[in-house]
């Protein structure tokens, strides 16, 4: 029989993000970067460059999908336990709320591409 674990609802999101985050290969950035360059939206340039530092650590991870930019912000100790200052992750979570991103809890920011027509 097999063992049964108690997970909190941020650990498994800590978990799912993980996996991404290891998936996700150089090939998969340059393309968001030229993703984000092909609709003009320079916002997601210089959320990128922002957040740049925080990406290998898995501090910070972003994807996105066919109508939204998603960003993943970790929790304060995390950014502790990866060598930066616990309140890197408030500054992250200002700066993308300044550009409108929406928060959908444990993290997570969206905002929704507008492609040019």
């Amino acid at each position: 029989m097999g063992k049964i674990i108690k997970l909190t609802e941020s650990d498994l999101v800590r978990i799912v993000n993980k996996v991404i985050s290891e998936q996700l290969s150089d090939s998969y950035i340059k393309d968001l970067k030229l993703f984000g360059k092909r609709v003009s939206n320079s916002w997601i340039d210089i959320i990128v460059d922002y957040v740049q530092p925080y990406l290998e650590s898995g501090c910070v991870r972003y994807r996105y999908t066919d109508k939204y930019f998603i960003i993943d912000v970790e929790s304060p100790s995390y950014f502790e336990e990866h060598g930066f200052d616990k309140f890197d992750g408030r500054r992250i979570k200002d700066k993308l709320r300044g550009f409108q991103f929406q928060s959908t809890g444990v993290g997570q920011y969206v905002k929704e591409i507008h492609k040019d027509v």
